[in-house]
């Protein structure tokens, strides 16, 4: 069955959802379909609920969200949460959805009072899910970062005979005399050095040639 093609008994318990008390601001909802207009029923219903209702993807979106798709986008996403729903029964595509981490599958009619419950219970993984995001970047920024210190300081260890405290020290004391991150002192050394290596090896390179 069509979404366009739902009537008003498929819609009828629309006003049960408006008197049921859902936790507000609602959470937005962005719809991923390969046909949007035949979705205008969906739509104008999640809309007339009070859910804020976006059309397909949208690069400017940054905040977490539920997508609702019907399957034909590609359904993982690291930072939003997203349901399910189909126009049709299908064993494989509810496996998909499952194994794709679906937070929701529908089949219409839809249940809108599921659905909004549904919508809602996603938005707190959403949430989840974009905090994880960033905290996962976050983590491997520092420990890039880490890497790069510990890189320079065997740099300074090597060429100067220098401890390991030392050597951090000393690299630690010019970054503050020159107001600047110890990593980024570390970065533009590591990045001189790797400049510096790869020219050292292609002078030796020509310098082997007959």
């Amino acid at each position: 069955m069509c979404i366009a093609a739902l009537n008003s008994v498929e819609l009828n318990n629309l006003d049960s959802v408006r008197s049921f008390s859902l936790p507000t601001p609602l959470p937005a909802v962005r719809i991923e379909v390969a046909q949007p207009a035949s979705w205008s029923e969906l739509i104008s219903a999640l809309r007339s609920l009070g859910f804020p209702v976006s059309i397909g993807r949208d690069a400017r979106e940054t905040a977490p969200l539920v997508r609702v798709t019907d399957g034909t986008t590609p359904l993982g996403d690291d930072r939003s949460a997203f349901i399910v729903i189909a126009k049709a029964r299908s064993v494989e595509a509810l496996t998909a959805a499952i194994e794709a981490g679906a937070s929701g599958y529908f089949v219409v009619p839809i249940d809108f009072l599921s659905l909004s419950a549904t919508i809602c219970c996603a938005a707190v993984q959403a949430r989840d899910l974009s905090t994880m995001s960033e905290r996962t970047a976050k983590l491997h920024e520092s420990l890039t970062a880490d890497q790069t210190v510990s890189t320079v300081v065997g740099i300074l260890m090597e060429r100067y005979r220098f401890q390991r405290n030392e050597a951090y020290e000393r690299l630690r004391r010019y970054s503050r005399t020159e107001r600047r991150k110890v990593v980024e002192i570390a970065t533009e050394i590591v990045t001189a050095t790797e400049e510096l290596g790869k020219t050292m090896r292609a002078i030796e390179s020509v310098a082997r040639e007959p």
